[in-house]
């Protein structure tokens, strides 16, 4: 089961990169750092994703903000204990909103294309044993 959830998540992050064109490896990992700052001109009540697709809003927000992210590799071990918080409704949501987002700035004319200055951090992922607590 852990080779879906990674299939999963990869093939939604490839999705969510593609349509928001974000400058990062991968959109639904928490492994990301970006300044404080940056977060306090963001309007955090506005914030609409639950789930993974909180991971992803931030980081189109960031660098809607121009902000700028960098990318810690993390590596996820399997899961021993317990279940994943993965739902059809997480899933569901984060497909919706990307769409959403991506769809609404191409109608206004906003096709937002980063500059590589965007991701100040090499983008390399980290080698996966697992989808762990994804």
């Amino acid at each position: 089961m852990r080779h879906v959830w990674s299939l999963l998540s990869d093939t939604c992050s490839d999705y969510a990169r593609w349509l928001l064109a974000l400058p990062m490896t991968h959109a639904t990992s928490g492994c990301r750092a970006y300044r404080a700052s940056m977060v306090d001109r963001i309007d955090l009540p506005s914030v609409r994703a639950e789930g993974y697709g909180f991971q992803i809003e931030m980081a189109y927000r960031i660098v809607a903000a121009g902000g700028a992210i960098a990318e810690v590799p993390i590596t996820f071990v399997d899961r021993e204990r317990g279940r994943s918080k993965m739902s059809a409704r997480i899933i569901g949501e984060a497909l919706l909103l990307v769409t959403w987002w991506g769809v609404r700035d191409r109608l206004a004319g906003r096709a937002r294309r980063w500059s590589r200055d965007a991701l100040r951090a090499p983008a390399t992922r980290a080698p996966r044993s697992g989808a762990g607590s994804r």
